[in-house]
């Protein structure tokens, strides 16, 4: 970068601490939601059942969240902390449910099975990786639509803050690498991001 005509080369990143949040010895698996004030994860209990559970961002007891979801995997939080959308591991890919933070039924995503997912824009709808393909749907399931052929299996999604491009990760087995890719909302002009 330039500054007042002196060139700075940018650093890579580093880690200045850590703080440990939960302390219950129980495995933690998959992504990580959160709406800023609560973090939600997935636990492994005895027995291999997974349940969904949150702790404050400052640590301290993980509390279970009640769901009547049989095998359920949080996938995301909506971005006003209300919702998230939580995935039922179905032996061959999650059903997707909206599931509201504050309690009640959670609600069926569609039909479609997925392998992850995240919310679009304003949770106004879903976006989803199927085989090698990737989705964006209505929340309801309606107007679902393939946006692109990403060759491998797509996961992690995140919409810029302006909702014109998403990020994701795809894991190429054959070669053991992974890469951060990028797309217009609208599935045109998919890329990967970095090189080497």
């Amino acid at each position: 970068a330039l500054w007042k005509g002196v060139s700075q080369t940018a650093r890579a990143p580093k880690v200045l601490r850590f703080t440990q949040l939960t302390n219950d010895g129980q495995a933690k698996v998959g992504p990580l939601a959160t709406d800023g004030s609560r973090v939600y994860f997935n636990e492994v209990l005895p027995g291999s059942r997974t349940i969904v559970a949150q702790v404050s961002i400052h640590g301290g007891e993980a509390v279970p969240i009640a769901l009547q979801i049989r095998q359920p995997m949080v996938l995301d939080a909506s971005q006003d902390g209300t919702e998230l959308l939580i995935g039922n591991e179905e032996g061959n890919g999650f059903s997707l449910w909206v599931q509201p933070v504050a309690g009640g039924s959670p609600e069926r995503v569609g039909t479609d099975l997925a392998h992850d997912a995240g919310f679009g824009p304003g949770a106004a709808s879903v976006i989803y990786g199927s085989k090698k393909d990737v989705y964006s749907t209505n929340r309801d399931g309606s107007s679902s639509r393939k946006l692109l052929t990403a060759g491998h299996a797509a996961f992690a999604f995140q919409y810029s803050p302006d909702a014109r491009v998403f990020r994701f990760s795809i894991f190429n087995l054959q070669v053991d690498d992974m890469s951060i890719m990028e797309s217009t909302a609208e599935g045109s002009k998919f890329q990967k991001m970095f090189q080497g």
